[in-house]
């Protein structure tokens, strides 16, 4: 506020100031006989102290004294005429120079103030360019980077996925391993609707062996022709289809009205075992990333589907519960089977005798239907432990069971050994109503340390299991 009036009174007080000296000069107003003009040096204080504007300002003023306030204040007081000697010729020339140093000082400073101003607005355009620059080039990097966490966040989620699924992949049970690669497809493609087709080489037909869907996804078709299907194409041709291959493919125009996106097809014994479909999939979601996840899936299912379809389940037995008992003429070709897949992929077969002590005991109290009904509760047990990937065997005598499980090293099976005797002896069990509290003594053998052979694995397990035997009985005894 101060500075404002300050600004003001330059403006306006000096050549109020010249206009009460004029009034009072022996000449007439506006001092026409002076060499120079005294309202200029009013308008020039005021450009030179304050601004162009207070200067204009300054100069309006002194025009409306010299053409409009004066004369009429002479006339109105007829003010007397006060006698000077006039202004001598060197004073006016001092007060020119003066002047003129003044107009120079004047044109020097609005030159440097444009030249400023100038390069100060080149400055800023080019600071305003820069600025943008630095603002988009920072948007692309924040793009970037996002898109790289979200990927790694992504592709984190999918090993970790995959981890897991794998764990599940390697059971004995088919109906694990179907249900395992269909969701292991959902995870890693964001598939909403898949199907798993097995090729039957005499009827020349698909056959589905399981299918998922999200929501309300029609249910896919229970026999696909291979001479008119997507899935019979990919069989033929022992290729891979996609939808984006329609459009530069014009032979698979006629596979126009299907559903497929994506069909991979699954090798197992060397030879194409079936097709893994991907029958919905949010476009969004469809790229290069999802049919590899298709590939990897199809690629991890056919070792998967050998061992559970070739030594499990080659009776058909396609529903089978995975912790039902199978009959024990059923074992050791099992075995043969399953250790000589362990061997190809270089990991560990298990096996795990158990029998129930007192077995008399039990049966005199619940009957014989109860003590298999004991023994298949335990069995469930087991199952449910190993993930649903042990292969559960009645043994040679009622009491007595087997579990072969594979994938463990020998650490790792004799802390699942731990965890079922744990598990066992930590509840009450009830068959045909009776509350029952079983003794399990149990033998084990892996082929970590008898080589991938069945009877030396079976012989190992039942010699650990005589040595259990004796051991429990001597401590019952001592006692």
């Amino acid at each position: 506020m101060v500075k404002k009036i300050q600004r003001i009174a330059a403006a306006f007080l000096p050549p109020i100031c010249v206009g009460a000296i004029d009034l009072f000069l022996p000449h007439n107003l506006g001092f026409p006989s002076s060499a120079f003009l005294p309202y200029l040096v009013a308008a020039v204080f005021a450009v030179y102290f304050v601004d162009l504007w207070h200067g204009i300002a300054s100069a309006a003023t002194s025009a409306a004294l010299v053409v409009g306030v004066l004369p009429l204040l002479d006339r109105l007081f007829d003010l007397p005429a006060t006698p000077v000697s006039g202004i001598e010729t060197l004073e006016a020339r001092i007060i020119t120079a003066i002047v003129a140093i003044l107009a120079y000082r004047i044109a020097v400073d609005h030159h440097r103030d444009r030249t400023t101003a100038r390069v100060s607005r080149d400055d800023l355009l080019s600071q305003r360019r820069e600025n943008y620059r630095m603002a988009t080039q920072l948007s692309a990097l924040e793009k970037t980077l996002r898109t790289l966490y979200d990927r790694s966040i992504t592709q984190s989620t999918s090993i970790s996925v995959l981890y897991e699924q794998l764990g599940r992949m390697y059971s004995f049970n088919r109906r694990v391993v179907f249900t395992t690669v269909l969701e292991s497809t959902e995870y890693l493609s964001g598939a909403t609707s898949s199907a798993l087709y097995m090729f039957d080489d005499e009827s020349l037909q698909l056959e589905l062996q399981d299918h998922r869907g999200v929501g309300t996804q029609p249910e896919p078709p229970a026999n696909l022709d291979t001479a008119t299907s997507v899935e019979g194409w990919v069989v033929r041709n022992n290729r891979m289809f996609t939808l984006r291959m329609r459009l530069h493919n014009p032979d698979l125009e006629r596979f126009a009205e299907s559903r497929t996106v994506i069909a991979v097809p699954v090798h197992a014994h060397g030879r194409v075992w079936g097709v893994l479909s991907v029958n919905d999939l949010p476009m969004r979601k469809y790229n290069e990333f999802a049919e590899k996840a298709v590939l990897l899936v199809a690629a991890l299912a056919g070792p998967a589907l050998e061992r559970a379809v070739a030594s499990v389940f080659d009776g058909g037995e396609a529903k089978e519960a995975a912790h039902e008992i199978r009959p024990r003429e059923r074992l050791l070709p099992f075995l043969d089977q399953a250790t000589r897949r362990a061997a190809e992929a270089n990991h560990n077969l298990n096996l795990f005798l158990f029998e129930l002590r007192d077995a008399d005991g039990i049966v005199a109290q619940v009957g014989m239907s109860g003590l298999q009904e004991l023994i298949s509760e335990i069995a469930s047990i087991l199952s449910a432990l190993s993930d649903a990937t042990a292969a559960i065997f009645e043994y040679n005598e009622p009491h007595q069971f087997c579990a072969a499980v594979s994938t463990l090293d020998y650490d790792a099976a004799s802390y699942f050994l731990l965890r079922m005797i744990e598990s066992i002896s930590s509840r009450a069990w009830t068959a045909e109503g009776e509350l029952l509290l079983p003794e399990v003594i149990v033998g084990f053998a892996s082929t970590a340390q008898t080589g991938f052979d069945a009877r030396e694995l079976i012989q190992k397990s039942e010699h650990v299991l005589s040595l259990q035997r004796v051991s429990t009985e001597l401590e019952h005894g001592g006692r």
